[in-house]
């Protein structure tokens, strides 16, 4: 009797390594979060009227983009490995940014874990705006991301722009280039 549930667990432990490994694959390469796959994302809520509390205690508002053709928005959380590894691709990629292009992130955790967010913003050389939390429509925006990392464009007004890039790409650079050139045709720029 010993002899077959010894030989049992072998055989369970045999389909449980190839499905655990499939899971945590998964996991490094889709991003954090629940989600119902990119269609999700159609008709999420623009950013047209909200005032946001930033990491450095500042506020941002709608207005802040009034400045800008494009702002580009990373939402992210402190618990999302892809997101802090990009955190570094992303610091660079800003640094590069035209000037009529800003880029901010918006950590959605960071009202309740700033001290981590800035510990991965500082080790990443990110040096812009960084949103915690907000109400009107940044709250309801809020509700609708179920994808970490997500990045997002608007418009001057705060208008979304076409789609959303959901998940850390492999070619960071070529994956943001590609999305803001689509973002000015659609434009008209």
């Amino acid at each position: 009797m010993r002899q077959m549930i010894t030989r049992k667990n072998e055989h369970k432990g045999f389909f449980l390594r190839p499905a655990a490994f499939a899971a945590i694959i998964l996991l490094l390469t889709a991003g954090c979060g629940n989600s119902k796959g990119p269609s999700q994302y159609d008709g999420l809520t623009s950013l047209n009227s909200f005032t946001a509390a930033t990491l450095d205690g500042n506020e941002f508002t709608e207005k802040n983009f009034s400045d800008y053709d494009v702002t580009i928005i990373n939402v992210w959380s402190t618990t999302c490995g892809p997101c802090i590894n990009e955190m570094p691709h992303l610091a660079e990629y800003q640094k590069n940014l035209d000037d009529n292009v800003q880029m901010i992130t918006y950590c959605m955790d960071g009202s309740s874990k700033g001290d981590k967010a800035r510990e991965i913003l500082d080790g990443s050389g990110y040096e812009g705006i960084t949103l915690t939390g907000g109400d009107k429509d940044l709250e309801t925006f809020s509700n609708e991301i179920m994808y970490f990392p997500t990045m997002i464009f608007v418009d001057r007004k705060g208008n979304i722009i076409g789609e959303a890039l959901i998940g850390a790409p492999s070619d960071f650079k070529k994956a943001y280039d590609v999305k803001l050139s689509n973002t000015f045709l659609l434009l008209g720029k």
